[in-house]
């Protein structure tokens, strides 16, 4: 379907733009921001090469989606705005990352969809979103060493924070074993925020649906024996397994995890970080079985499908990827926040990007745009059901705030030597709603072709009616990045 590649391909730098403005009437009050002419440039900071690059493309289109689709909107509510996206290639890289952002933010854009890595979006908040009061929304970087960065408010984020992983694994876990109540898990994870993040927040969500936690082992990546960390973690016999670390350090824990006799790949769940459709090809006997979740976009209820029907039938990459829906979301984001402000600064925006994407409010969804912009134009309160979910952005007064508190996970198992999708659950939520299974392609973005920066009417890379962009040359610096 759309989910999990970490093949690098090549890619140049990009730069889209699409413009969006019709006429319509003007008026009203501050608060009625539908009622004020707006004219707002997006910049769509995206990893269209280096390490990230698989990601980049599908999320490019969804970005471009959602311009055709608030194009729409403006049209049929009759209102005086104007939308401009431009997209740049970050090259995976984060000090390239700060300085696109900068060089966006002084040709106009108050809002940023991305970056995509945790590392490049903490230089870009402390930067350039803080200082230059720039509405900084990024789709994936769901680290929870962000939250210091997010008080504030100008960094947001449309993607749920890993500490709902742990969530979600707990309700995958629970299903799976037919309950939690008794049974025990022994959990391995990367020395790294995100490796004892997830551990922790599993733990904590699998004791309190009743289950036991065994033991909890923290291990680097160049360890030279890893025979002490695979007895304690095949100690007292458990039930699971649950592990929170990337391909490199689990292949070289679950080979040592092998030779012990206790241990079984059809016994073991994983976080999002495993979800890579080469692992298998490391041997049936650590991948055969493992089960485990990965953030996603609802499949199931009517926006689920009706964007993947979007997507689909749109011009562009055919394969769907992960984040996606969240840079769907993201660039709507940054719309409704102006449109509720009344304002395209920052600063304004800024105040009204949790309220919109939170309840209370009229749930109004990615295809009721029209609506909620009548509805903001008036100065009432909505809360935007996005392509990737509820989102549910909690206030700034939270120490979380900042965070989505609800969205979904693709459940994913690897089965005859491949990756595939059997399953979602929600957080809050429990259990999973079972899909069709769906083969993931280890290779599924194709190379972005040369020329295909801008659309025209309905063809193009996007899909979104508006100028051809223009295209720059490709940088030739190199870099490299870690997830």
């Amino acid at each position: 379907m759309r989910r999990f590649s970490k093949t690098p391909l090549a890619a140049a730098l990009l730069v889209l733009a699409a413009a969006v403005g019709v006429a319509g009437c003007s008026g009203g009050t501050q608060r009625a921001g539908g009622r004020h002419q707006l004219q707002l440039t997006i910049g769509d900071i995206l990893p269209l090469s280096g390490g990230q690059q698989p990601l980049a493309a599908p999320g490019q289109k969804a970005a471009d989606l959602a311009i055709a689709q608030i194009r729409k909107a403006v049209k049929e509510a009759k209102a005086d705005h104007t939308v401009t996206i431009k997209h740049v290639n970050d090259r995976s890289d984060p000090q390239t990352s700060v300085a696109l952002a900068g060089a966006l933010v002084r040709g106009g854009a108050s809002c940023l969809t991305g970056p995509w890595a945790t590392a490049n979006v903490q230089g870009v908040a402390a930067s350039i979103s803080v200082p230059k009061k720039t509405l900084t929304i990024t789709p994936s970087a769901s680290s929870d060493g962000l939250v210091h960065l997010q008080v504030g408010g100008y960094l947001e984020r449309t993607v749920t924070p890993d500490h709902l992983q742990g969530e979600a694994l707990a309700n995958v876990i629970a299903s799976e074993l037919h309950g939690a109540k008794g049974k025990v898990v022994n959990v391995g994870a990367f020395k790294s925020i995100y490796g004892k993040g997830v551990a922790g927040d599993f733990a904590k969500a699998w004791k309190k649906r009743g289950g036991k936690v065994g033991a909890i082992v923290i291990y680097e990546s160049n360890l030279p024996s890893y025979e002490k960390e695979a007895k304690e973690l095949t100690a007292k016999k458990p039930d699971a397994w649950v592990f929170a670390d990337f391909a490199d350090s689990y292949i070289k824990v679950s080979v040592e995890l092998v030779r012990t006799h206790k241990w079984k790949a059809s016994k073991t769940f994983v976080g999002d970080a495993l979800a890579v459709a080469t692992l298998p090809s490391n041997g049936a006997e650590i991948t055969e079985g493992v089960r485990g979740v990965a953030p996603s976009a609802p499949l199931t209820t009517p926006d689920g499908r009706a964007f993947d029907n979007l997507y689909k039938s749109a011009p562009g990459p055919k394969y769907r990827q992960s984040f996606d829906a969240q840079n769907f979301d993201a660039v709507v984001l940054c719309y409704l926040s102006a449109v509720a402000a009344g304002s395209t600064k920052g600063r304004d925006m800024v105040r009204w990007v949790r309220k919109v994407s939170s309840p209370p409010g009229k749930k109004d969804s990615w295809r009721q745009l029209p609506e909620a912009i009548r509805a903001l134009g008036g100065g009432q309160d909505i809360d935007y059901q996005g392509a990737s979910g509820p989102i549910n952005i909690e206030p700034v007064q939270s120490d979380a705030g900042g965070n989505p508190t609800a969205g979904y996970y693709d459940v994913f198992r690897y089965r005859n030597g491949k990756l595939e999708i059997f399953g979602q659950t929600a957080v809050p939520g429990s259990g999973i709603v079972k899909i069709k299974p769906e083969v993931q392609n280890p290779f599924p973005t194709p190379k972005v072709k040369k020329g295909a920066t801008g659309a025209t009417g309905a063809s193009g890379a996007s899909g979104a009616s508006g100028p051809t962009g223009k295209k720059n040359k490709q940088s030739k610096t190199k870099s490299k990045s870690k997830r």
